[in-house]
């Protein structure tokens, strides 16, 4: 079945400060924010810092169908200004959760990541998925998954040293729009989308601390007084308790467990430069510490595009996992902007842009939500 035709309604309570049009506003904000980084991102993926600069100058336009990518095989891949597997990847999330009236079950995503892995999305020309990282692979390849993905993550972790790659924060996002007024709901479904591929107390950590973002944002939390100081201690704590949680149920003790939370609120607080991008790529607390660097300029620049395409810049050319970065640092930052106030030729440079509108203008209607936001 057609799971963007099949979706359950979600009712929506007066549970934020904002009005509904300004929720549609975030929402979209959200996802094209997450897509747009992931897109521009791709520009430096891999790359180290030095290179990107040699390569794309001290002031690089890095508009999706503009730029002209450093040439290699990796970027080869992809269509001119198309998005990767992070984007992808949030999308599944959200056809899942569309299905299931705004929940999501490790389950019903490890069928739909299959699912995406052995063919992309078809109707954009896809053959298979592309740019899967090496957990996610891993996993996904591992005996029994589609019927014990936890397990099947757990399995992984344990046999491959216990690392804690960003496939799973690079996608979380989306956790926090859908039933972004409880956040109960939030947190179950932010646990389930990455311990379907992804069982290390950080990456889910920093998926909660990400998803807590977004879900406050909807909710106005931005608004009140010291707004910003509010976000960052709420959703930090959030994600410290979610890794101390998954820490113990996997058997991990002290120091251990103090020592992953201290690193946590180090690259939460961490500046663009000290995040040092360009090294220990694909480690979770980087993207996470991304997304915190798009929050801190949410509330230091101004409430317009030239913020977006600012920050987006900056982070992708710090080079490493750059789309990855990138698309956390957009999610966090298009969800507090809105998706009026994105750089629209960005936007339209995206090869898939309309096809992008559809899902997000589905998604808006289920949750019963102004859908002309333009």
């Amino acid at each position: 079945a057609n799971l963007w035709s099949i979706s359950k309604s979600i009712v929506l309570p007066e549970y934020s400060r904002l009005s509904s049009f300004d929720i549609a506003d975030r929402i979209k904000g959200c996802i094209y924010g997450c897509a747009l980084g992931d897109s521009v991102g791709l520009a430096t993926e891999f790359l180290h810092k030095q290179i990107a600069q040699q390569y794309y100058g001290h002031n690089p336009n890095l508009c999706p169908a503009e730029c002209e990518f450093y040439p290699d095989t990796h970027r080869a891949s992809f269509a001119q200004g198309d998005w990767t597997d992070d984007t992808d990847q949030l999308l599944l999330g959200m056809q899942c959760m569309m299905f299931s009236g705004g929940k999501c079950t490790s389950e019903s995503f490890a069928k739909a990541l299959s699912k995406w892995a052995n063919g992309g999305f078809p109707e954009l020309g896809d053959n298979e998925g592309i740019g899967l990282g090496r957990t996610t692979r891993r996993v996904l390849n591992y005996p029994d998954y589609l019927s014990k993905p936890q397990e099947a993550a757990v399995a992984v972790w344990k046999e491959g040293g216990m690392i804690a790659s960003n496939g799973g924060v690079m996608r979380t996002a989306i956790t926090g729009l859908l039933r972004f007024w409880d956040l109960h709901s939030v947190r179950e479904s932010t646990y389930e989308l990455c311990a379907a591929t992804h069982a290390d107390p950080r990456c889910i950590g920093s998926c909660m601390a990400i998803s807590t973002i977004i879900s406050l944002f909807l909710r106005g939390a931005d608004r009140c007084p010291n707004g910003m100081e509010m976000l960052e201690k709420w959703s930090l704590k959030e994600g410290q308790d979610a890794l101390s949680s998954q820490a113990k149920k996997l058997g991990l003790k002290e120091p251990a467990i103090g020592m992953m939370r201290s690193d946590m609120e180090r690259y939460c607080r961490s500046s663009l430069i000290e995040l040092e991008l360009e090294k220990d790529i694909g480690y979770t607390f980087k993207a996470m510490g991304a997304g915190y660097y798009g929050l801190r300029q949410a509330f230091g620049r101004p409430m317009n595009e030239s913020n977006f395409r600012k920050t987006i810049t900056e982070v992708a050319m710090e080079g490493g996992d750059g789309d990855t970065n990138a698309a956390v640092c957009g999610a966090v930052l298009g969800c507090y902007l809105g998706f009026r106030r994105l750089p629209q030729s960005w936007i339209h440079s995206m090869p898939y842009h309309r096809w992008l509108e559809e899902r997000v203008v589905r998604l808006l209607a289920m949750m019963g939500l102004p859908e002309d936001i333009e």
